[in-house]
């Protein structure tokens, strides 16, 4: 009996340790299991740091933001790099506005959109840049005005900050743009204007810290930039001939700047292909790869990106040359073994994309540096949909600026555009309105725009709408073939 008893606690002992054994192992397979899915996941998915899906934003300032040809360029990547993550993004911006005029404007034109989110950008006129003159004064009265102006920057962008935490919408902010006062043209030449922007942005950078808000620093890089460009050439600028308001080629390096802070992702996708299919999941990201077929001459395979690239514009060609844009923010990656030495076409769905060695193909070829791509062509059609809203709102900011003019609230029967047009006909025939045919030009369009403002933001919002469609991936069929007439 006591023998018996023995045994069957051995066996017990034996069962536990089986069970033991097993549970063990289960727990690694588990862990294992979910340490390939968290590989699959990380090498198939890109995070959006600044903005999340059904995020509201406003991108608050002055004539830089109403030109606004960096946010279209933000919006763009968005929209090609995160499709199907929709966010909204509103034009703020006023010309000639300063820290106070977006106070007194914050009810009725910035938190009326419900923001989530606000990208603050001010500054440029807050300096009062007649102030300055063509050479740095010494005059204590001026020198004086100049500090005010400053001061009174400081406290009134600390004010529009806590009018924001107050109401927990989400700040990224922004140092102002350069004023370009080394460029050696024609222009007038507000001298010190760029240094009084300077401490403008430090205060900016030191808000940033003292909240821990995001920061994009403009004012460095494109300070940086034009002393560079302008040591080859010194009538060369980053910013437009005016001084003041940049080009195509200084929005994209606003733009470029912008999502070097927000840490955005590098590849558009990285379409990787190996001898074994299950290996090539893992070395890719940002797409699926299905249907590989390799042979001694050609490769063929399907592939769905989950992003498009970013399509450059050809106005953005010198400032490509000056920022790494297409190497941290625009790589679709794609490489292939090398089947046997010599020279490969590749086709994607039937188009002739280009040629390449084997070695080039083995080493790998960014995609987006060809425009006839289908995925580039796709891309180009949310552009063109994202400029036409873009050029819509365009048409809706330039109605604000005249109802936001400090006189325009004293013009009786707004309704009747008559009224309007000869109250504020009077008010720019006065200075500084006067010598400025800016005003007269933006009253004209006022006049056309005004009465269409409704029809204009539909339009704006059906093409955003439509870009998102247009931007939906799509799978594509890869052919890679020996050109045998070459080899």
């Amino acid at each position: 009996m006591r023998k018996r008893n023995l045994e069957n606690y051995k066996t017990q002992r034996i069962n536990i340790r089986d069970i033991k054994k097993k549970k063990k192992n289960m727990k690694r397979i588990i862990i294992f299991t979910i340490f390939i899915l968290t590989i699959t996941l990380i090498a198939n998915s890109q995070e959006n740091n600044y903005f999340k899906a059904g995020d509201r934003i406003c991108f608050v300032g002055n004539s830089i933001t109403k030109d606004g040809e960096f946010i279209h360029n933000i919006l763009l990547y968005q929209i090609t790099r995160y499709p199907n993550q929709q966010i909204n993004i509103f034009n703020c911006g006023i010309p000639g506005d300063v820290t106070q005029d977006v106070l007194d404007r914050l009810e009725t034109d910035i938190l009326i959109h419900k923001p989530t989110k606000v990208v603050i950008m001010i500054g440029m006129n807050d300096i009062k840049r007649w102030f300055y003159g063509s050479k740095i004064t010494s005059n204590a009265d001026t020198l004086q005005l100049q500090q005010e102006a400053i001061n009174l920057y400081k406290k009134n962008l600390a004010k529009l900050l806590s009018e924001f935490q107050s109401r927990s919408i989400g700040i990224i902010l922004q140092t102002p743009t350069i004023y370009d006062q080394t460029a050696k043209f024609a222009t007038e030449n507000k001298f010190g204007s760029n240094d009084a922007l300077k401490v403008c942005a430090d205060f900016v950078c030191e808000q940033a810290r003292k909240f821990k808000l995001p920061l994009v620093d403009y004012w460095t890089l494109m300070a940086q930039l034009n002393k560079k460009i302008q040591k080859e050439d010194p009538m060369s600028t980053i910013i437009g001939m005016d001084r003041i308001h940049p080009g195509s080629d200084g929005h994209l390096v606003m733009a470029y700047q912008f999502l070097k802070a927000d840490k955005a992702p590098k590849f558009v996708s990285k379409i990787c292909i190996y001898n074994n299919n299950k290996k090539s999941a893992l070395k890719s990201c940002n797409c699926e790869i299905k249907n590989v077929s390799l042979n001694k001459n050609k490769v063929t395979f399907t592939v769905k990106e989950n992003s498009l690239p970013f399509p450059t514009k050809p106005q953005q060609t010198k400032s490509l040359s000056l920022i790494p844009f297409v190497d941290e923010f625009n790589v679709e990656l794609l490489k292939v073994p090398v089947i046997k030495p010599g020279n490969y076409k590749l086709t994607i769905d039937g188009v002739l994309v280009g040629e390449f060695t084997g070695k080039q193909l083995q080493n790998g070829v960014n995609l987006t540096s060809y425009s006839n791509t289908p995925q580039y062509q796709q891309a180009i059609k949310v552009r063109d949909l994202l400029w036409k809203a873009h050029e819509e709102v365009s048409k809706l900011r330039g109605v604000k600026f005249i109802e936001y003019n400090p006189y325009f609230s004293s013009c009786k029967n707004k309704d009747n555009l008559s009224n309007v047009q000869v109250f504020m006909d009077s008010v720019f025939s006065y200075e500084p309105y006067k010598s400025n045919p800016y005003y007269k030009a933006r009253l004209k369009d006022y006049m056309i725009y005004k009465p269409l403002e409704k029809e204009i933001e539909n339009a704006s919002i059906r093409y955003n709408e439509i870009a998102y469609s247009e931007a939906k991936p799509k799978e594509h069929t890869y052919i890679i073939e020996l050109d045998n007439t070459k080899n």
